[in-house]
């Protein structure tokens, strides 16, 4: 008589015997990801050094865009990290197609023209890079608590808030009168810039759309454990400190301020040790 043999999961992906410990696998691609974040980091550096110079500023016209481009691959990069690179494409495809509708209305129909000189190709990577690395932000700052009921909710409402935050700060860096999310701005100088209340609540709407349309592609609907991602939140921080850094160099403290309380609250959910996430079909 053959002993009985107890039936185990062991080695399964995915079942509860067959955890891993909550740390990430080195990988090539991910390396990459790390790569580009310290490639972002330096140019953003480059374009503060030239900011604080704004005469060198308004001669150079690679380095923001060299920087505008690091910004949206890094994004893009980490994103592929947990989800298939069609969803990725797909998601992208609707951001870029919706910032280029509203730009084209703004353009169009707007009180103040935009000059026609002005570059195109940075709107939708910019929108791709703040819709993109707020949520990834977002997703890691509401990771304890996505068993809550309300956790879609909050969720779409703090990504918003942070696109908000990112067009706001942005407008410290942008070199044309065509900011590439709201339409205005340009080297700000008032107490809260440039950019009046009515654009970023374009900003807030537009980025609202834009989630509606986008997240089905962004589900990860393979069911295994996954730790959340630290990079997107990265590139957002650093983002908003050269942001910050540039309001504080032209003398709106006030905006610097804003900017800087917003980095400190999100500062330790970058470096906390990571939760591991249950990914399903209904999972944002």
């Amino acid at each position: 008589m053959k002993p009985s043999r107890e039936p185990s999961n062991k080695g399964i992906p995915g079942s509860l015997t067959d955890q891993k410990p909550n740390t990430q696998p080195f990988s090539v691609a991910r390396l990459l990801s790390w790569i580009l974040i310290g490639l972002l980091a330096t140019q953003c550096v480059v374009v503060f050094v030239l900011l604080c110079d704004r005469n060198g500023f308004e001669m150079s016209r690679w380095p923001l865009g060299l920087a505008v481009v690091l910004a949206a691959g890094s994004t893009l990069h980490a994103l592929s990290l947990a989800l298939p690179w069609q969803n990725v494409a797909l998601a992208s495809f609707i951001i870029g197609s919706i910032s280029i509708a509203v730009h084209w209305l703004i353009t169009v129909f707007g009180t103040q023209p935009m000059p026609a000189t002005s570059p195109f190709w940075p709107v939708p990577l910019v929108w791709l890079t703040a819709v993109l690395s707020a949520r990834g932000a977002a997703r890691l700052a509401l990771a304890r608590w996505r068993t809550s009921p309300s956790y879609g909710l909050w969720l779409t409402a703090l990504i918003v808030l942070l696109v908000t935050l990112f067009a706001f700060g942005s407008q410290y860096v942008e070199k044309t009168s065509e900011h590439p999310m709201t339409g205005k701005g340009a080297f700000a100088t008032q107490w809260l810039g440039a950019i009046p209340g009515i654009a970023l609540l374009k900003v807030a709407a537009t980025c609202v759309i834009a989630l509606l349309l986008a997240t089905p592609s962004l589900i990860n609907k393979r069911p295994v454990e996954q730790a959340v991602d630290r990079q997107p939140m990265i590139i957002y921080l650093l983002l908003n400190a050269m942001f910050g850094l540039a309001a504080l160099c032209q003398g709106a403290s006030l905006a610097a301020g804003i900017i800087a309380v917003f980095n400190c609250l999100l500062l330790p959910l970058a470096v906390l040790p990571q939760v591991k996430q249950h990914c399903s079909n209904s999972s944002p």
